[in-house]
């Protein structure tokens, strides 16, 4: 039978499964009692959209699960367009800063290689000075990024990646298409 769904559930569909793939078994978690698994992905779901963050966070195992005590957090927000529904929500990414903050990080920046007058467009410039957290701006320069294999790689076998990104201990992506 076809079901019919909007746009924002179609989106926030593609959004989870994109971050499933992307992350794969990272998202494991040991068994524990009664031979339950945690989930891999959680889904938080309102109009509230750092509350869903938060909620979706919690179900995946909860914040400390990504970030111990200490760590060095390089976020990595959607600010490709200056164009509301195609650039991380400003309230996920403030949800997502003060979840880091409680769980004891020691360090938290914001990193891409996009202007900082499309940050401030888009109004998580003005998050990251709000909650404390910095942004680190790199060239779009080819000899920044590093070549990483994808392990198990069907169609894509090798991604580039920000060589930057190496010299933090916790690299979690953040995207919603909803804004």
């Amino acid at each position: 039978m076809t079901q019919a769904i909007g746009r924002r559930t179609f989106l926030k569909t593609g959004a989870c499964a994109g971050l499933a793939l992307a992350v794969g078994p990272g998202l494991t978690l040991p068994a524990t009692g009664g031979g339950a698994r945690a989930p891999r992905i959680g889904v938080g779901i309102g109009d509230d959209q750092g509350q869903a963050a938060v909620k979706a966070i919690g179900l995946a195992g909860g914040i400390k699960r990504f970030v111990g005590k200490g760590s060095r957090v390089a976020l990595l927000p959607n600010v490709q367009s200056r164009h509301p529904g195609s650039f991380t929500n400003p309230e996920i990414l403030r949800a997502v800063i003060r979840l880091c903050h409680k769980a004891g990080a020691a360090e938290i920046n914001a990193v891409s290689w996009q202007p900082l007058k499309q940050w401030a467009d888009t109004g998580l410039k003005a998050v990251l000075d709000a909650e404390g957290a910095g942004l680190k701006l790199f060239e779009r320069d080819e000899a920044l990024f590093k070549p990483v294999a994808v392990p198990n790689g069907v169609q894509l076998k090798e991604v580039r990646l920000l060589a930057a990104l190496f010299e933090y201990s916790v690299t979690p992506a953040i995207n919603s298409r909803d804004r």
